[in-house]
Order: structure tokens, then C-alpha cells, then sequence
């Protein structure tokens, strides 16, 4: 069991995945298709495609649904092992794709990453990175731009303590 822990404490702890529902409204050629995807607490979610399919998603292919929806990949291992596919599948993909694809670091680079360019705001009795972020944002949701801006110093987004100075990023 202790060689379980130490080889568990060398790799950063991966938060949970915003709960909520996640939008995605784009073109595929001349057609239009939308995507919601609502993940619940658990981190399995439900998935609807263009209004006429609905699967429900165990929390890793949740999860992946969350980072096709938003763009993002968890981390740079992640990102290349997507360019290696993308290139297994189409050798020339430099002559006609592209995509941009974030990682966290990227996310928490955009959201000012602890620096400055947001407000600052001091954790009170009862806050929560949900409440502050429906005060900031109006949307409870986006809880995440406030935890990636500040992963200096917020381990778990679900436990934040009175008295922190959060960055809130634009």
C-alpha cells in the first residue's frame, strides 16, 4: 500500500470536470449539427447530438466529450498524442487542417495563470469557486476559469479556504 501512495503522490491530481451542461453549435460542411453534453457530479455524463441521439456517457468518454466541446486537452501528452492520429489518418494534414488545441496550461495561461490582468477577491464565509463565479460571470459553471487561474494555490476546486486572494480573470 505505501508503494501504491508514493508512486500516486508523484503525478498531479486531475480536478473534476465542471457539472453542467456544455454547448457546441458548428458547421460540418453544409450541414449544421449541435452537441449538449450534461456531466453530472460522478463524472459520467449524457451526450445529444443534433436533438435525435442521446447516449449516456461513462465519466472517461465524458470526459473526452468535455475537451472536444471546449477545445481543450488535458494535458500536452494528450494534445501530441492527437496530432499523431490526426497524422496517421491523413499525412498531408498540414496542407488542410487545423486546430487549435489547448491544454490546461494553455487554459490557465489565457485565465491570467495567478497574474495579473483580472480582479482580485477575497474568499469569505460560505464562498464557493460556483458562487464567486456566478458573481463574476453569472454563470455558476465557470467555476474553472477562476480554479485555473489560481492552481498555485487551490489544490481541489471543491475546497478553497476564507481569506485567499483569488485572481478572477476576465
Amino acid at each position: 500500500m505505501k508503494l501504491i501512495k508514493s508512486f500516486s503522490d508523484r503525478f498531479s491530481k486531475i480536478g473534476p470536470l465542471p457539472v453542467g451542461t456544455h454547448h457546441l453549435q458548428a458547421m460540418q460542411g453544409e450541414k449544421p449539427y449541435r452537441i449538449h453534453l450534461r456531466l453530472q457530479k460522478d463524472g459520467s455524463g449524457i451526450l445529444i447530438l443534433n436533438a435525435s441521439t442521446v447516449l449516456q456517457l461513462n465519466p472517461t468518454a465524458a470526459e473526452c466529450a468535455f475537451h472536444f466541446i471546449k477545445g481543450t486537452a488535458p494535458s500536452d501528452d494528450a494534445k501530441n498524442k492527437v496530432w499523431e492520429q490526426i497524422k496517421l489518418v491523413d499525412s498531408n494534414y498540414a496542407n488542410d487542417l487545423t486546430a487549435d488545441i489547448d491544454t490546461g496550461l494553455a487554459v490557465a495561461a489565457a485565465a491570467g495563470g495567478g497574474q495579473s490582468g483580472g480582479q482580485t477577491y477575497t474568499v469569505k464565509g460560505g464562498d464557493s469557486l460556483s458562487k464567486i463565479s456566478k458573481q463574476f460571470y453569472g454563470d455558476a459553471n465557470e467555476y474553472m476559469r477562476i480554479y485555473y487561474a489560481n492552481k498555485d494555490k487551490i489544490k481541489d476546486p471543491d475546497k478553497i479556504q476564507v481569506g485567499w486572494e483569488l485572481t478572477i480573470p476576465q
